[in-house]
């Protein structure tokens, strides 16, 4: 078995590595402009940490945070016009059985009028 040889970190390999960047803190406007960009122009997420310097793990979990929140909008969105629709069906139903009400009077007085002043008799049943 072969040995495996040690890492060791000397200040001279240390030194070599670059500092790490300090944590960029984004506001919700600048979050939305970034995924705006990126969305309109169709960026990768190498892109656009090359073009924002914003991470693609960053990105991606933004990304994915705004998806989530578009979902939630559209579905409260939904349930108000579900709510909506159900009114504006009642609403129709009724307008319906009121025209249904005032058709079924005239229709009488019509048939009056076209038959020369004589009214219709009701219907037989046999």
């Amino acid at each position: 078995m072969a040995k495996q040889a040690k890492r060791t970190t000397t200040k001279k390999s240390a030194a070599r590595r670059p500092a790490r960047k300090s944590r960029t803190r984004y506001s919700d406007q600048e979050r939305e402009r970034i995924l705006a960009a990126a969305r309109s122009q169709g960026l990768t997420a190498v892109q656009v940490q090359k073009q924002f310097g914003v991470t693609p793990v960053t990105y991606y979990s933004w990304r994915k945070r705004a998806q989530t929140r578009g979902h939630d909008r559209a579905v409260a969105a939904g349930a108000v016009a579900g709510r909506t629709l159900a009114k504006a069906a009642n609403a129709a139903d009724m307008i319906r059985d009121e025209l249904r009400q005032m058709i079924r009077r005239m229709i009488p007085e019509v048939i009056a009028t076209e038959l020369g002043g004589k009214k219709p008799r009701g219907r037989r049943r046999g």
